[in-house]
């Protein structure tokens, strides 16, 4: 069995392409190349998807998330800003889905982490001040939600990563 890591999170899989994907998309990360991230993710997301593995495909589609809002605060312009938050927003939505399908206690705690996120993203595409207002409030709520499942299940990596 090879393990690879994913933002904290150990990934196990005998596909020795999948663990190369992933490192790569690591290394894009590191160098701060989130859009070149993003495509190493798909692959790989690709590859999960076909062994209908929800849990890594949570948590691939949590990495697509982060590195759409990473690129975001990248943008040349409002435009292509608006559009990658867009995107981060959808992936987490998407992460949620697959989030659905565990069968565990801990599906809650991580469909609320990515729904907490989701807000919060969405305080970035709204103007009005009492939505963005709004956004945060349900933001926070989502992640204290998110935050008691992890601490009631034990699962201290992934409070640890509940950081928005």
């Amino acid at each position: 069995m090879i393990s690879v890591r994913v933002d904290g999170s150990w990934i196990m899989s005998e596909d020795r392409s999948l663990q190369r994907v992933l490192a790569q998309a690591k290394e894009k990360e590191k160098k701060y190349n989130w859009l070149r991230a993003i495509e190493s993710y798909d692959k790989a997301q690709t590859n999960v998807l076909k062994q209908k593995d929800f849990l890594k495909a949570g948590r691939i589609q949590e990495r697509i998330g982060f590195c759409f809002h990473k690129a975001a605060m990248q943008a040349e312009s409002q435009e292509e800003f608006r559009e990658r938050i867009q995107h981060a927003v959808e992936a987490y939505e998407k992460a949620h889905g697959f989030y659905e399908r565990l069968p565990n206690k801990q599906k809650v705690a991580r469909k609320s982490r990515c729904d907490a996120v989701a807000k919060y993203l969405g305080y970035w595409l709204t103007s009005d001040p009492s939505e963005k207002r709004k956004l945060l409030d349900d933001c926070l709520e989502l992640e204290s939600k998110a935050l008691a499942g992890f601490l009631e299940s034990g699962d201290m990596l992934e409070y640890g990563r509940t950081d928005i």
